[in-house]
């Protein structure tokens, strides 16, 4: 809870014991004068929960001014209201981050950047440049102190209900919440690896902040991108806003073509049935607007990374001054998931890619080698209604292994966790209480989970970006047995029996490079071959 929220229901609960005592007049009016300050300055913060609070406060003041706020009815009812007021407080409170646990202080910056050769990008005006927001997190230097971060801005707060199809105003309260990461401290001296960082459609670019302050203190730099017009209300420091771009939304004979591939690849209940499938699939995402996110998404991550190469902003440059280009990593939730490893495999010097239960648009990844270690986290939610209901498949089991040698690629690392689900992998899991959260994130106790998220992430990184020596994954499954191993063996059993079936030996299908086409993001010819030997 916070502050303001913490005072005004003290406040009330004070007047009612007040009441109950029957102490009149100077005692009541400075309660009811503190409650309503503190309502006023938890709504001024946004936080809806304090509304009810007010409501009493307001009722109270009025029996104080009567002279009548005294007795046990009245003292019953002012504690009833009290009770009242905490329970918007508790079931969605107003939360605060993990202190991160690694030998760094956290930095941040906010800043921003602009891509000058690409123009109209996803519904802007054909002349207006793509603009981007991005948030830095950085290792900060031994002692170094400064204000903590705001965890997000107003605007952000006051969108991100509507464009996740909840109330308006469930999220607005993230305005008031503290971030750990400090701002104006200087980076600590050396080398740090890079992470480039995605959020999920419609979301915003704080909203793996656990992740990002963990990793920083631990001794990387992450670059969380925002995506505007695939996100929130992004406002901009010159005062101009990017809203959501629902064109492309309207379309219902593209929106058909999509949700008739999603249904036929992902409900199928054979392995035959999802690979004929997943050709429909491609075409009904190459047609739908979705198509022209997956790219802008890919080249946001590209540009980023390029134009910080080549002249980060002022205010960054000491902090940018810092990075080791030579070790980068994608990361990134949901349609961020998806862009992770699509950016990566294009980036020379991308070393591992994480995707948070991102299905994959990129479709030039589908029986194709990333190249590139991949942490890839499912949670227990279906990506789409559609989807048949079978725990040990998932659609990207098809994606970022060559089907031949599916579940046998080293490096590739696929897991699920049941007792998430799609929103609980972001800082939201600590934004509902049960029976609100086990509806909305999962049943995973919240602390448990982020720190499941954060050691994986971490331990991940370590081996395969920095060469660390350690024991992940076993160590990390010993630590959280409840993120199981999903196997994408089922895909590579098939797929030489298929092509056996069709005289096609065992080791002429492992020998074969299926083409796709990774400018467009398309499936290439050998879908629709007769077999791995014909394509």
């Amino acid at each position: 809870m916070s502050a303001s929220g913490a005072v005004l229901i003290a406040a009330l609960a004070l007047l009612a014991v007040l009441a109950l005592l029957g102490v009149r007049r100077a005692g009541q009016e400075l309660a009811v004068a503190a409650a309503l300050i503190a309502g006023s300055v938890a709504l001024a913060g946004l936080q809806w929960q304090a509304l009810p609070g007010i409501i009493v406060a307001i009722g109270a003041a009025f029996f104080v001014w009567r002279g009548l706020a005294s007795g046990r009815g009245v003292g019953a009812g002012l504690a009833a209201g009290a009770v009242l007021s905490a329970l918007p407080f508790w079931f969605f409170p107003v939360f605060s981050l993990p202190v991160p646990e690694g030998a760094h202080p956290v930095g941040t910056i906010a800043i921003e950047m602009t891509d000058t050769a690409r123009r109209g990008v996803l519904g802007r005006p054909a002349g207006e440049p793509r603009r981007l927001p991005v948030r830095i997190w950085y290792p900060g230097a031994a002692g170094e102190v400064g204000p903590r971060a705001a965890y997000t801005g107003r605007t952000e707060a006051m969108s991100l209900g509507t464009t996740f199809g909840e109330p308006w105003f469930l999220y607005t309260a993230l305005a008031s919440v503290r971030a750990n990461g400090m701002e104006g401290i200087r980076a600590a001296a050396g080398k740090w690896p890079v992470v480039l960082l995605n959020h999920g459609f419609w979301s915003y670019k704080e909203q793996n902040t656990a992740i990002a302050e963990h990793l920083a203190s631990h001794g990387y730099i992450v670059v969380s991108i925002g995506h505007p017009g695939d996100s929130v209300t992004y406002r901009f420091a010159d005062g101009h806003e990017i809203p959501p771009f629902m064109g492309g939304t309207e379309d219902s004979e593209a929106t058909k073509a999509l949700e008739q591939g999603i249904a036929t690849f992902m409900g199928a209940a054979t392995e035959e049935g999802r690979f004929k499938g997943l050709s429909l699939y491609d075409a009904g995402s190459a047609g739908h607007r979705i198509n022209a996110s997956a790219h802008a998404w890919r080249d946001d991550n590209l540009f980023v990374l390029g134009a910080l190469q080549r002249a980060a902003p002022a205010s960054a440059a000491a902090i940018v001054e810092t990075a080791d280009f030579s070790r980068v990593a994608v990361a990134g939730m949901s349609f961020g998931g998806s862009a992770a490893p699509s950016a990566c495999a294009r980036i020379a010097n991308c070393r591992a890619a994480i995707n948070l239960d991102g299905e994959s648009f990129d479709f030039s990844l589908y029986n194709a080698d990333l190249g590139r270690p991949l942490l890839l986290m499912l949670t227990g939610q279906k990506f789409a209604s559609s989807q048949r209901d079978d725990p040990d498949t998932n659609p990207t089991d098809y994606a970022y292994e060559r089907w031949a040698v599916a579940g046998e690629t080293p490096g590739i690392y696929r897991m699920r966790v049941e007792t998430m689900r799609h929103l609980g992998l972001m800082d939201m899991l600590f934004a509902a209480r049960d029976p609100f959260k086990a509806r909305l994130y999962g049943t995973i106790d919240a602390d448990r989970g982020i720190r499941l998220m954060n050691d994986a992430a971490l331990d991940f990184l370590d081996r395969h970006v920095k060469g660390e020596a350690n024991d992940f994954p076993a160590g990390f499954h010993k630590r959280f047995p409840e993120a199981r191993a999903h196997d994408a063996a089922h895909v590579r059993h098939w797929w030489l029996a298929f092509n056996a079936a069709r005289g096609c030996t065992a080791d002429k299908v492992r020998a074969s490079m299926p083409a796709n086409d990774p400018v467009g993001m398309r499936l290439g010819q050998w879908a629709s071959a007769a077999s791995a030997c014909n394509d």
